[in-house]
């Protein structure tokens, strides 16, 4: 097994592949993303999307530049495709955003050319610069240098314009919003926000929506203010 490759058995499991069919799969790179919260671009676009089923053509579309990350060409295969990232496809006009399904898996859903112009991306940190500048870290690893950031807090989420990073729109983490949990036994469901129960014996904060279900401030990624600005996952079942 060389640096490049893993086993498929003890790979993510968010990663939706056959694990006993072959033996091993490539690695992501380092990049935006941790691998275990994302996936290479080649197993991607052979074993998920299937646009092949052969690793060289897949290496091949991806290092002429036919295959777009967040409106940027990338030609690493093994680039790293996270949640919320945006994937496009020019030669054949297909568009996609990555999401959690109720299984746990990073899958592909479908979207408009449109849709693929912007992303959701949720804030993790929020530094000031000596300069009295402020550095913000998104979940994707981006970081967005701003002049006022009085309105933005950890764990809000920014809509923001691929590539230009302008903000399109903020959703707070608040009570009242539309939240997707994406980890957890609540994986892949939406819901709004009726309660944030901050704990005072080091447990978890707790989030609670008003459809029933609880679960870890961490798991949840603000999707929108009265109704959600993503689509989901269709439901699949159980290979």
């Amino acid at each position: 097994m060389s640096k490049t490759t893993l086993k498929r058995l003890p790979a993510p499991a968010s990663w939706p592949i056959k694990r006993k069919e072959y033996k091993l799969v490539v690695k992501t790179s380092s990049g935006t993303h941790p691998m275990e919260r994302s996936l290479p671009a080649l197993v991607l676009v052979r074993d998920i999307l299937k646009l092949t089923d052969i690793a060289r053509e897949a290496i091949n579309i991806i290092a002429k530049g036919n295959m777009l990350i967040d409106n940027r060409v990338i030609k690493d295969y093994r680039f790293p495709v996270g949640l919320m990232d945006t994937v496009q496809f020019p030669v054949i006009t297909r568009s996609y955003r990555m999401m959690i399904d109720g299984r746990g898996m990073l899958v592909p859903v479908e979207i408009s050319a449109e849709e693929a112009k912007w992303k959701l991306s949720r804030i993790e940190k929020k530094i000031t610069t000596k300069k009295g500048k402020f550095i913000l870290t998104m979940f994707d690893g981006r970081n967005m240098l701003l002049d006022k950031a009085n309105e933005y807090s950890t764990r809000d989420v920014l809509k923001i314009e691929l590539p230009s990073q302008k903000i399109v729109d903020l959703y707070k983490f608040k009570e009242g919003n539309v939240a997707y949990v994406w980890k957890g036994k609540n994986a892949g469901r939406i819901g709004t926000i009726s309660k944030l129960e901050v704990s005072k014996s080091g447990l978890d904060n707790l989030v609670y929506f008003k459809e029933g279900f609880v679960t870890s401030y961490n798991n949840v990624y603000v999707a929108g203010k009265s109704i959600p600005d993503i689509r989901l996952p269709e439901v699949v079942a159980n290979e």
